[in-house]
C-alpha cells in the first residue's frame, strides 16, 4: 500500500468517525441525519434544515440532468424581502420569477414581483395564451364551488361561484339555493336554475328604460289594410270577451306576454280605432251635409 492509499484510508476513517459522532450514517451515496438539524451557511441551524445566504442571488437549485431540452433548472430563492421561483434558460442565465412571496404581506404575485393584493396574476409574455387561470374537478356527483366571503357580514348566508356537471356556472347562495345561472347555451337565469331564454328572470325587474327592437304596426294605414267591420267587432267581443287578434288571459297566463308583441299589438289597435273615428267622423259630415 502506497502512501496516497494510506492517507486516503486515515482521511476516510476520519470522515466515518466524524459522521458517526454526530449521529450521521453514510449508505453508499447517501448521507443522513436522524437527530440533528442541518445548516448551510450557518452554524446554529435552527430548522431541520437551515438554508442561510450572503447575496440577493442565493437560492436552492433544481435540476434533472435527464432533461435536454427546454429550460435546465428551477431556483428556489430568497431575495431580501420575497420568496421567489426562477427559471434558468439553456444558456445558463436566469429568468422572470414564476411566483413570489412577499416576506412581510404573504401576498403572492404570478408573472410579477410586486404583487399589490392577496393574490396577484400577470401573464409576462406578449403573445401568449390569455387563459392566465384554470379551476377544475373531475367530480360529477356535485357542484364544485369558489366562497366569497366578508368575514364583517354576519348573515349568515355565503355567496358561491360553482360549476356543474351540466357545463352551467353561477352564483349559489349557502341556504338560498342558486341565485344566478349560466348555462351551456349561453342563457342567463336570475332566480332560476334552468333559463330557456337569453335572459330568464323569476321575479320582478326594475330599469329606468328598456329599448326593445320589434316590426311596428304602420301597415294598419296601408290603402289595401282589411279594416274588421265594428259590426264584426262587436260580434267577436261578445263571444270572446277580447279584442281580435289579442291574446286571452288564459294564455298569456301560460305562455306569458312578450313586450314587443304586446306593445306592436296596441299600437294596431290605436290605429285600428283611428280608423273607426275618421269613418265615424265622415259619416257625420255626409249627414250633416244631407241636412
Amino acid at each position: 500500500m502506497n502512501l496516497r492509499q494510506v492517507f486516503s484510508v486515515c482521511f476516510s476513517l476520519l470522515i466515518v468517525g466524524n459522521l458517526v459522532q454526530g449521529d450521521w450514517v453514510q449508505s453508499g451515496n447517501d448521507l443522513y441525519t436522524t437527530t440533528d438539524d442541518v445548516g448551510i451557511g450557518t452554524s446554529n441551524p435552527v430548522a431541520p434544515l437551515h438554508l442561510n445566504g450572503t447575496t440577493s442571488s442565493f437560492g436552492v437549485l433544481f435540476t434533472n440532468s435527464a432533461n435536454t431540452v427546454g429550460e435546465q433548472a428551477m431556483r428556489l430563492a430568497f431575495d431580501n424581502d420575497r420568496m421567489t421561483f426562477q427559471r434558468m434558460s439553456d444558456s445558463g442565465a436566469f429568468e422572470a420569477n414564476y411566483l413570489t412571496i412577499m416576506q412581510d404581506t404573504g401576498w403572492i404575485g404570478h408573472g410579477t414581483t410586486n404583487p399589490s393584493s392577496f393574490l396577484h396574476v400577470i401573464n409576462p409574455v406578449d403573445g401568449a395564451a390569455n387563459l392566465i387561470a384554470n379551476f377544475e374537478s373531475r367530480r360529477t356527483a356535485s357542484n364544485i364551488y369558489m366562497r366569497l366571503r366578508n368575514l364583517a357580514y354576519t348573515g349568515g348566508n355565503d355567496i358561491m361561484l360553482f360549476a356543474d356537471s351540466t357545463g352551467r356556472v353561477g352564483f349559489h347562495q349557502s341556504g338560498g339555493g342558486n341565485k344566478f345561472v349560466i348555462n351551456q347555451d349561453g342563457f342567463i337565469g336570475i332566480h332560476t336554475t334552468n333559463p330557456s331564454y337569453t335572459l330568464d328572470v323569476n321575479g320582478t325587474a326594475r330599469a329606468k328604460e328598456i329599448i326593445v327592437e320589434s316590426n311596428w304596426a304602420d301597415f294598419v294605414f296601408e290603402e289595401d289594410y282589411a279594416l274588421m267591420p265594428l259590426e264584426e267587432v262587436a260580434d267577436f267581443i261578445s263571444e270572446e270577451k277580447r279584442l281580435p287578434g289579442v291574446k286571452s288571459a288564459e294564455e298569456i297566463r301560460v305562455e306569458g306576454a312578450s313586450v314587443s308583441e304586446t306593445q306592436a299589438m296596441l299600437l294596431q289597435k290605436i290605429e285600428e280605432m283611428t280608423l273607426y273615428i275618421i269613418q265615424l267622423e265622415n259619416r257625420i259630415h255626409d249627414l250633416e251635409n244631407k241636412n
